[in-house]
């Protein structure tokens, strides 16, 4: 079976492209697997993925590539997906030559992984020809009002629609209680992890993920300011902040008025996340005594200001506790299949 992923620019860093680099590379051990990127912005793919899965681009919008896409106005297909206030939103050119992709192509399986992909797919994909799946790797309560109207029409032209949890598929399913497609969850591909679990000992507290709205970090730094006030001996978190973002903004004034032992700072943008801390441990870490949840410790007051740069729209963040291992609840053995 030939199996094709339509991602919007498969040579970023984040969890979609990561997930789906995950499954091509787990079906790749039976299927024929493809990702086919809207958009080309860099050399190879960030986010590896595995030597049989080949990776082709509709647009290079790589500085040599001399490349031309003509600006999209509103009626485009799923206008209201955030990509088009994106730095590079979708293009004419560029839903020319997907068009052209979805009718030449011959995959058994297209499966779209954002908003504007499903769209697209729904209205230019073949019936006739391959099934058309839609992938959701958001929640349907992040999208606009707006979004879910094209998306919602998108849907009952599909075969299928694919999200990460089974509390996000019954909320389509209460939305579109008559439809074509099937409806149904997979959460997302992880590899066994590389490293070893954590003991659950240790009071460094870390989460990593990109620094934007959605990821709430600003949340998680209130509820962990909660646990330290009812455990005075910490926790200690380290949060990565970028100050091309601003959404740091937030993140960083939460981070400074709240009465725990804290610090942030900016670290680079990093893939695959590996069992590393961008700060030094605070001192409080490694001794049994209390650290006063009153006031930031003196290491936080000295580490609280940025230390590296990092690109717009490649920054890492943290704010929370992750073990060292990379699974986490709701992610699937590599393997699952569609």
């Amino acid at each position: 079976m030939k199996i094709t992923f339509l991602l919007f620019d498969a040579y970023g860093i984040g969890g979609t492209i990561r997930a789906t680099a995950n499954l091509a590379t787990a079906l790749a051990e039976r299927h024929h697997v493809e990702i086919v990127s809207y958009h080309r912005t860099a050399e190879r793919m960030a986010v590896p993925v595995d030597p049989r899965v080949r990776v082709r681009d509709l647009v290079d919008l790589r500085r040599d590539a001399h490349e031309d896409p003509v600006s999209q106005t509103l009626d485009a297909v799923c206008p209201y997906d955030p990509v088009y206030a994106s730095r590079t939103p979708p293009s004419a050119l560029g839903e020319q030559r997907l068009a052209h992709f979805l009718r030449r192509t011959d995959s058994d399986v297209v499966i779209a992984t954002r908003p504007c992909l499903v769209c697209f797919l729904a209205e230019h994909g073949r019936a006739d020809a391959y099934r058309r799946i839609g992938r959701e790797h958001l929640t349907r309560a992040s999208h606009s009002d707006a979004l879910l109207r094209d998306l919602d029409a998108a849907l009952d032209a599909l075969d299928a629609f694919v999200t990460l949890s089974e509390g996000d598929a019954l909320a389509y399913d209460r939305a579109l209680p008559v439809r074509q497609a099937l409806i149904t969850h997979i959460p997302g591909c992880c590899p066994q992890p590389e490293v070893e679990a954590a003991t659950g000992t240790s009071r460094i507290v870390v989460a990593a993920g990109r620094l934007v709205p959605v990821k709430r970090h600003d949340r998680l730094i209130g509820a962990f300011a909660k646990a330290a006030a009812r455990h005075r001996t910490g926790p200690c978190t380290s949060t990565a902040a970028a100050r091309s973002r601003p959404h740091c903004a937030v993140v960083s004034t939460n981070s400074a008025r709240t009465p725990m032992c804290s610090s942030w700072a900016l670290a680079l943008a990093s893939t695959p996340s590996g069992p590393r801390v961008p700060s030094p441990p605070c001192p409080a870490t490694q001794r049994r005594s209390a650290c006063s949840s009153s006031r930031p410790c003196a290491w936080a007051s000295r580490s609280s200001r940025p230390t590296a740069t990092t690109a717009p729209g490649r920054s890492s963040a943290t704010a929370g506790t992750v073990s060292s291992s990379r699974r986490t609840r709701g992610a699937a053995p590599c393997g699952t299949s569609i």
